[in-house]
């Protein structure tokens, strides 16, 4: 499972002993033989070297979820309403979209997306980054906000990702597959609506559909999507009998791997070992 490291931790890491150690062993940042275990079979076989997981170093809650937020004041009115908004719906029953900070959406995207989710009848929370150069007034489908005013919410500013996505009001995630939303949807055990739309994305999703831990989003040749594969996705992740095995599949993993942080714990120490025992030799 690729998912989000330090690039601070690696830069302090001496070249000359990331050298060392790639000519003796592999070593998988945010890995675990639970979900990756055949793919570091392959990898043992095609380079004939150990291959050390050092596992998925979740995070610590007590910190984040305690911390203050850091925005400015007008994203902390807006923070709040947001959280008032998740305090009155239903547990497990909103769809959290947002497709991060990389990738943005073209206006007909945006109304395209927008249409799904007011036919979707499903609550949301939508996370939504303005294109540059495109005034707000024209980014939604005119009444939009109005139609879903109560049963989705519009987030315009930034907000704590995490901190969202802990609330029991979160039931899935409509998202475009980057590997630290991948791991935080699935530390709190969140079935995932996946769209992929850049870089790695496409391979993060094939592998969480194969591991029955999303369902992606139908594409058109082009690579476009439609309003109705979007709807169609996301009722099945959500609340369809079809997609209850995703949902209760997710809930496991984010139990017995995702959020295990004595399972990962374990990994960082065997991967001190066999670093110990290496430099022993």
């Amino acid at each position: 499972m690729l998912v989000h490291g330090s690039a601070k931790q690696v830069s302090e890491v001496p070249k000359e002993m990331i050298s060392w150690m790639m000519i003796r062993m592999l070593t998988l940042g945010m890995s675990v033989v639970e979900l990756d275990g055949d793919y570091v079979n392959l990898l043992k076989d095609l380079y004939q070297k150990p291959v050390i997981p050092i596992g998925l170093l979740p995070p610590r809650l007590q910190g984040i979820l305690g911390s203050s937020d850091s925005s400015g004041d007008s994203s902390k009115h807006s923070n709040s309403e947001m959280f008032h908004w998740l305090d009155r719906q239903q547990p497990k029953t909103v769809v959290y979209v947002s497709f991060g900070s990389e990738y943005k959406m073209s206006v007909d995207e945006i109304h395209e997306l927008a249409f799904a989710l007011e036919t979707s009848k499903l609550p949301f929370l939508w996370v939504l980054r303005k294109p540059e150069g495109i005034d707000q007034s024209s980014l939604l489908p005119s009444g939009f906000e109005d139609r879903i005013r109560g049963r989705g919410f519009m987030c315009f500013g930034w907000i704590s990702q995490v901190k969202v996505l802990s609330h029991t009001a979160i039931g899935g995630s409509l998202c475009h597959c980057g590997s630290s939303s991948i791991s935080e949807n699935l530390f709190f055990g969140h079935s995932q609506i996946l769209m992929p739309m850049i870089l790695d994305q496409g391979i993060n999703a094939k592998f969480l559909a194969e591991k029955g831990l999303g369902f992606e989003v139908e594409r058109n040749e082009d690579g476009s999507f439609t309003r109705d594969a979007v709807k169609k996705a996301m009722r099945i992740v959500m609340v369809e009998p079809e997609g209850q095995q995703l949902r209760q599949k997710a809930a496991e993993m984010s139990k017995n791997i995702f959020s295990n942080h004595e399972l990962h714990e374990d990994y960082v120490r065997k991967f001190i070992s066999s670093l110990g025992q290496l430099l022993g030799k």
